[in-house]
């Protein structure tokens, strides 16, 4: 048995969670420590609790593909040579694939994610998925993430004048399994939203329309999460997709689903509205970059 059996609607892939926690028993007991969790927050069942989930889960889609992103352009960088963004794309990969769950952790407000550090993020995230004898995510990460983290900031800040970290050289490996770490993260986010759809039952698909005392907070919250001012003007720049998002909801509301639920619609909006004038070769590397972010997240959790 695996993962998947708790998944009462749409499949989903569980396959590398699966392999670190294969026991029965413990896949159970796991699933039920993540639902107790969810439950304090379900048996509430009030609006703020939907509307706010509701913007969570999509934040926490928006994290895995930018994420999937990194990982390819940080791929594409390397096979360019380009190793000072392979780098930074390689880190940045795995703080936003691990951010991906941290925006579905119950005690971490939305306050409190907008303002964390890396440092948190990493702690806290091992903190969370890492301990105990068969962790849900391999403990390996941490580690993983602080030498991305070292050659990220080697560098940024101390730019050598040759390459200095040879591949496959102890601590200094550049062959760190990126996309295994990223997909493992993927499916736990995943797993995290079957547990919320499941803690709130009935109530998880129910349409939330927006009333005069909700508009203000989602407005808040919404932003907070997806926006940022500009420094010079104090403009508000907001991507066209999430625009596009903040205008449907104040439409029609919001409810709580399934990352695979919103899967399709999210691909159509991502990466699809254009605001620079590119070159037939941007366009088609674009493009392509696009598709294998887009693979890459199918591949891991649908």
């Amino acid at each position: 048995m695996a993962f998947e059996r708790f998944n009462k609607g749409i499949y989903s892939n569980f396959s590398y969670i699966n392999r670190n926690i294969i026991n029965y028993e413990l896949q159970q007991k796991y699933y039920e420590k993540r639902m107790q969790e969810y439950s304090v927050v379900s048996k509430r069942n009030n609006k703020v609790d939907i509307l706010e989930w509701a913007i969570r889960i999509r934040k926490s889609l928006k994290e895995i593909f930018t994420s999937a992103l990194f990982y390819c352009e940080s791929e594409k960088s390397k096979e360019y040579g380009c190793f000072a963004s392979t780098y930074y794309l390689r880190y940045y990969s795995l703080f936003h694939a691990m951010l991906s769950n941290l925006f579905l952790d119950e005690k971490q407000s939305i306050n409190e994610l907008m303002e964390t550090t890396h440092t948190k993020v990493v702690n806290c995230f091992q903190s969370n998925y890492c301990t105990n004898k068969f962790p849900i995510i391999n403990n390996k990460i941490k580690e993983d993430f602080n030498i991305l983290k070292f050659m990220r900031e080697y560098y940024s800040y101390t730019m050598p004048m040759n390459e200095i970290f040879n591949y496959g050289d102890g601590s200094y490996n550049t062959n760190i399994n990126l996309k295994e770490d990223i997909i493992q993260c993927f499916q736990l986010a995943n797993f995290s939203v079957v547990c919320i759809e499941n803690s709130f039952g009935k109530n998880f698909h129910k349409r939330l329309k927006l009333d005069t005392g909700l508009i203000g907070l989602f407005h808040e919250m919404f932003i907070k999460v997806n926006g940022k001012k500009n420094p010079i003007n104090n403009e508000l720049l907001l991507d066209d997709a999430d625009n596009n998002e903040y205008h449907e909801i104040l439409k029609y509301g919001v409810s709580i689903y399934n990352y695979n639920l919103d899967l399709e619609h999210f691909c159509d909006e991502f990466r699809s509205y254009r605001c620079m004038n590119m070159g037939e070769q941007q366009e088609k590397l674009y493009a392509n970059l696009t598709s294998d972010a887009i693979r890459l997240v199918y591949e891991a959790i649908a």
